[in-house]
């Protein structure tokens, strides 16, 4: 245990992003301005191209963004919980 490295769980998140935008093409990453408190920038860093930002409007992130529920990729959607669009 002594060998054990802890890091904060967003830390893994967004290193985790980059490492599934390496794997595949298709992953995308939508954001509600938390880029910087999530770790979703180290995806954006990475994959300019494959990266969303709704800004602050976290009620408005997915419907900002249609074309991506029917497109054929991959996505992760970070957002604060509270403000979670909920499924219909």
């Amino acid at each position: 245990m002594a060998d054990e490295k802890r890091i904060a769980t967003r830390v893994s998140y967004g290193e985790t992003l980059v490492e599934l935008g390496a794997e595949h093409d298709d992953f995308l990453v939508f954001d509600a301005d938390l880029a910087a408190a999530t770790q979703t920038a180290k995806f954006k860093a990475a994959f300019p191209d494959r990266f969303y930002n709704a800004g602050i409007a976290e009620a408005r992130l997915m419907p900002e963004f249609p074309w991506a529920r029917t497109a054929p990729r991959t996505s992760a959607t970070r957002t604060s919980p509270s403000c979670a669009p909920s499924p219909a």
